[in-house]
């Protein structure tokens, strides 16, 4: 068998090393619109707070979708640029 074989267990033989996750981040913004399914109470009491504190106009609701799921939609203006999942 050569070396380079994928059968060698104690060389590397052809393995091809996973490639590196690229790590993608959301560009903040002003004005998001955003589902949350299955929320909490706390859920609730948290957006509340990090809307009184960082947003200058928002709207959410609840809903069920066709399927049954809970969820709350809504609407925000955040007073700066920033991502959602850092601020509510």
């Amino acid at each position: 068998m050569s070396s380079d074989s994928s059968d060698s267990s104690d060389k590397g033989g052809n393995t091809i090393s996973p490639l590196s996750k690229k790590v993608f981040q959301i560009s903040p913004a002003i004005r998001w619109c955003f589902t949350l399914n299955n929320y909490s109470e706390d859920n609730i009491s948290s957006i509340i707070t990090n809307i009184k504190t960082n947003c200058k106009f928002a709207i959410v609701g609840e809903e069920v979708g066709e399927s049954g799921t809970p969820h709350l939609q809504g609407y925000i203006e955040f007073k700066k640029k920033a991502r959602p999942n850092k601020s509510i």
